[in-house]
């Protein structure tokens, strides 16, 4: 009964120390699971910031997209109305130097007037522009 007796005593022993060894694990294991919790609510709060940063940079760039076309839209009316104007000027002028050809002309004896006269206006592409261009 003895050797029974011993027995039992080193497999209680030998139980208890893998149980201490396990214990030692979940320790471990658990400061570790502990640690890591915390740095994934640091980082986790860190995705927030970032996260909110971004929406608001990305607004941001939608809004300088949005003042970019308005501005480009802007600039391109201004060249159209800028080469309507530049086309009236020179339409005027070519009308005025045909006129005082024309009228040297007549003045001179010489018949008949085979200048171009224009005699009617066809509004510009830009409604807005408040030029008309001759034709």
């Amino acid at each position: 009964m003895q050797t029974y007796n011993n027995e039992l005593v080193k497999s209680l022993e030998e139980l208890k120390a893998r149980r201490a060894a396990l214990q030692q694990q979940i320790e471990a294991e658990s400061l570790e699971k502990r640690k890591l919790e915390a740095e994934k609510a640091r980082l986790e709060e860190r995705l927030d910031v970032v996260n909110g940063s971004l929406e608001e940079k990305m607004v941001t760039g939608r809004d300088y997209d949005r003042v970019i076309q308005e501005a480009e839209q802007a600039y391109t009316k201004i060249l159209e109305s800028s080469q309507v104007l530049l086309n009236v000027v020179q339409t005027r002028s070519q009308d005025l130097q045909t006129n005082i050809r024309e009228e040297r002309r007549g003045s001179g004896g010489g018949g008949g007037g085979g200048g171009i006269k224009p005699t009617h206006f066809i509004t510009s592409t830009t409604p807005d522009s408040g030029f008309h261009q001759a034709k």
